[in-house]
């Protein structure tokens, strides 16, 4: 609760501390899920509310590709966050392609059997993680958002939201 609110400040925060002006942001590189549904919507619409603010271009990663990207000698394999409810989130790379899914942990277990595995999610798919990292490496993220075309920060969704909307009284 309330990351909505801090978000903005710790910005501008980490600009100052670095000796950066706003303007100076010419990319700007965000995931854009899957992950919590108010985190999703809160990241992505500072992320495109700055970049519009001062004529940023935009880079999209899904958080799996962003993770992957961690593991920078790695040719193929998997991406895997805990989903929770016994299921995982799951990408490939590589001759192991598959897009971003939300999958039960056997079917999961079934599909990704050779390749690297990066993420939350390895140990429940009886894997062993290719590192024991569970963030981004910025510095990847950053270094891969520089070689890309631009793209629009477009959510990925792939779950329904738990939450319903409350009727409405007459």
């Amino acid at each position: 609760m309330g990351h909505a609110e801090h978000l903005g400040g710790l910005v501008a925060d980490l600009l100052r501390e670095a000796g950066v002006q706003p303007s100076q942001i010419r990319r700007l590189a965000s995931t854009v899920g899957p992950g919590s549904f108010m985190g999703v919507r809160v990241g992505l619409s500072f992320a495109k509310g700055f970049a519009f603010a001062h004529g940023a271009d935009t880079v999209a990663f899904t958080t799996m590709e962003a993770l992957w990207l961690s593991l920078p000698g790695e040719t193929h394999g998997y991406a895997v966050l805990d989903a929770r409810r016994g299921q995982v989130y799951l990408q490939g790379f590589g001759d192991c392609a598959h897009a971003p899914s939300v999958l039960d942990i056997e079917m999961a277990r079934d599909l990704a059997t050779g390749g690297a595995m990066i993420g939350s999610g390895a140990s429940l798919l009886g894997r062993k993680a290719g590192s024991d990292v569970i963030l981004p490496d910025i510095g990847q993220l950053a270094h891969a958002a520089q070689t890309r075309s631009p793209s629009a920060l477009v959510p990925v969704y792939l779950r329904a939201p738990v939450a319903t909307p409350t009727p409405r009284r007459a």
